[in-house]
């Protein structure tokens, strides 16, 4: 059973000639599936960081946090793109996606 309303909703296919529409369509899905989604797309994947302090003259700075110091609001952040990348890639055709299957991000794709 969906969890949200949309997720009932067909995924938009990619057919050769009608880039645009397609363009169109599988952005409104994914606005309504979760408006964050477009932020996958636009900006990247969402990477958790932590505060390193200074250790052996590296000076304080980011880093990534390891999947056991994320928050569940973080992976939840974190397991969007994924998301995205699934319906991208079930939103085209056999020859599209084998054109994008080794993009490791949603905004590669």
């Amino acid at each position: 059973m969906p969890t949200n309303k949309y997720e009932s909703i067909k995924i938009p296919v990619r057919k050769k000639s009608e880039y645009v529409t397609w363009k169109v369509k599988i952005m409104m899905y994914l606005k309504a599936s979760d408006p964050d989604y477009l932020d996958r797309i636009f900006d990247g994947p969402y990477v958790p960081k932590k505060l390193v302090s200074q250790v052996d003259g590296v000076h304080e700075h980011y880093g990534k946090k390891t999947k056991f110091e994320m928050t569940l609001k973080e992976k939840t952040e974190f397991l969007k793109d994924a998301k995205v990348r699934t319906v991208l890639h079930n939103s085209l055709d056999s020859v599209m996606s084998n054109r994008v299957i080794a993009r490791k991000t949603a905004k590669e794709i």
